[in-house]
């Protein structure tokens, strides 16, 4: 029988490259953790087969709390083991979530855009003119920015001269000064 094979195989471990598998860690502490869709499948097919919450929890490192909430979402999304035992993804993946609905639609992000490549002037800007102009704040202007990869850098400007090299025009103009245009077209 094919499930005392697999029983056979997960319980001796052969050929997994780590009895835990790396969870990927969630960017926010109060984040739940996410678990990879192979996980998910793995853990749903030990369920099936009948293996405890703690023998799952060793293999996959998901606990029993989550395995059981894994368990009830695949089964409301139409997963019916025993007329079909294929976990199909729709089965355990996540759900929508709406989150906080955006303030700044994207032709607002290609306003402000816009806005700084146009030319120079656009470019020197400050965030609060832009933010001025577009009527949203100077932090959100800086998060569009920082987005498509601007930031703020400091315009590079030429050295002044010093006194040598003012001398050194002065003595050059006063000595072509009487020149006619005749004359310079022959030098260019």
């Amino acid at each position: 029988m094919a499930s005392s094979a697999i029983r056979a195989y997960i319980r001796t471990g052969q050929n997994s490259p780590s009895r835990n598998p790396p969870r990927n860690p969630p960017q926010n502490p109060s984040q739940r953790t996410q678990f990879s869709l192979a996980q998910r499948a793995q853990c749903l097919t030990l369920i099936i087969e009948g293996f405890s919450g703690r023998e799952i929890e060793k293999k996959t490192s998901i606990k029993p709390s989550s395995q059981t909430y894994l368990k009830k979402r695949a089964f409301e999304r139409g997963f019916r083991p025993d007329q079909d035992p294929r976990i199909l993804d729709y089965y355990i993946q996540d759900g929508a979530r709406s989150g906080r609905p955006k303030e700044i639609q994207l032709e607002m992000e290609n306003a402000v855009l816009d806005s700084v490549r146009a030319d120079r002037a656009g470019r020197e800007k400050s965030s609060e003119v832009l933010a001025f102009e577009q009527g949203i704040s100077s932090s959100s202007v800086l998060r569009i920015l920082r987005k498509h990869g601007l930031s703020s850098v400091k315009p590079t400007r030429k050295p002044g001269l010093n006194s040598q090299q003012r001398q050194a025009r002065l003595q050059f103009c006063l000595k072509h000064k009487d020149w006619t245009l005749e004359d310079w077209k022959r030098v260019i």
